[in-house]
């Protein structure tokens, strides 16, 4: 009868813990003794697993604030903007942040004024960054991008670099904002 073995073939499965802890139910009957002590990799493992999930759930975070903007606190904080340009702003935002993660890290910001052809130097770049980045995280989230365009254009000091990005970025929404959708077309934006 062909290649088929006429009995039944068992194998069993494996186990990493011993089955006497387990009824026939499969529930643990002694839970104290299924802890043990856990091994040098296990302690790493778990050490470098608990930073990706902080960094995870901070992305999350982010992405829900950015998602879940409330425009009537936005606007009494800065009451020289509308919903219109609070809007410009965020598509602003998500041009700059590549990885679409709700934030803007440094590596971020540098390929961006590099695209947009700015020499400035690396530590200028790293002050204007920890001066934006407010609150220490290590990335410019919504509000505080909103912050820095309030700073920029609010002061005479346009902000090197990451001032002109700003300014010729919100310029650039507002144009593309005041095209028609076939213009839009036949500049090949979509």
């Amino acid at each position: 009868m062909g290649c088929a073995p006429s009995f039944a073939i068992v194998i069993d499965p494996v186990r990493f813990e011993r089955e006497s802890l387990y009824n026939a139910a499969g529930a643990c009957t002694f839970p104290e003794m299924r802890k043990s002590v856990p091994t040098g990799a296990e302690t790493v493992c778990t050490a470098h697993c608990s930073d990706l999930l902080a960094d995870r759930l901070a992305i999350k975070e982010a992405r829900m604030l950015f998602e879940n903007t409330n425009y009537d606190e936005l606007i009494e904080q800065y009451p020289q903007w509308s919903v219109d340009d609070i809007n410009a702003f965020r598509m602003q935002f998500k041009s700059f942040d590549l990885n679409q993660d709700g934030l803007i890290d440094y590596r971020e910001l540098c390929q961006v004024l590099d695209e947009m052809g700015d020499e400035s130097k690396e530590e200028v770049r790293r002050d204007y960054f920890a001066k934006v980045d407010v609150d220490g995280s290590g990335a410019v989230d919504f509000e505080e991008f909103l912050g820095l365009i309030d700073q920029v254009t609010s002061s005479a000091d346009s902000g090197g670099g990451l001032g002109m990005m700003c300014s010729r970025g919100t310029e650039s929404v507002r144009k593309l904002r005041r095209l028609t959708f076939e213009q839009q077309l036949n500049y090949g934006l979509f």
